[in-house]
C-alpha cells in the first residue's frame, strides 16, 4: 500500500485527494477551490460543498458557520461538557477554526450556567 502522507512531516503526498488549509492549493485545483469558496453551498444545514460539473469534482469542507452550527447542535443541545477535534494541522495557519471553536464553546458554557468555567 503506498504512503499517503510523509512519515516525517505529515505532508500530504497527493494520494488522498485532499489538501489542508495550511497547504498550498494544488495548481490543478486552484480554480475549482476558488469557485468552491465563492459559489459553494450549505447542504443538510451544516455542511458546505461545491460540485464542479466541468471537472466532475466534489469539494467539501467546514466553514466557520458550519462548525458553529455543529457545536450548537451537538454540544449545546445534548448538554455536553465540551468538544474535541482531531487534525489541528489541517486548520488555517492562524488557527482560525480552533479559535472560533474555543470562542463558541465558551459562549455555550456561559449560556448554560451564566458563568465561564472553561
Amino acid at each position: 500500500m503506498p504512503l499517503k502522507e510523509d512519515p516525517e512531516t505529515g505532508e500530504d503526498l497527493g494520494m488522498t485527494g485532499g489538501f489542508s488549509w495550511r497547504d498550498e492549493t494544488p495548481a490543478e485545483l486552484a480554480e475549482s477551490f476558488h469557485r468552491a469558496l465563492t459559489h459553494g453551498f450549505t447542504y443538510e444545514e451544516r455542511s458546505y460543498g461545491y460540485w464542479g460539473p466541468d471537472e466532475v469534482l466534489w469539494l467539501s469542507f467546514d466553514r466557520l458557520e458550519s462548525i458553529r452550527r455543529k457545536l450548537v447542535e451537538v454540544v449545546g443541545e445534548l448538554g455536553l461538557g465540551g468538544a474535541f477535534s482531531w487534525g489541528l494541522e489541517e486548520d488555517t495557519p492562524e488557527f482560525k477554526h480552533l479559535r472560533a471553536t474555543t470562542e463558541w464553546l465558551e459562549a455555550l458554557a456561559r449560556g448554560k450556567n451564566g458563568k465561564d468555567e472553561l
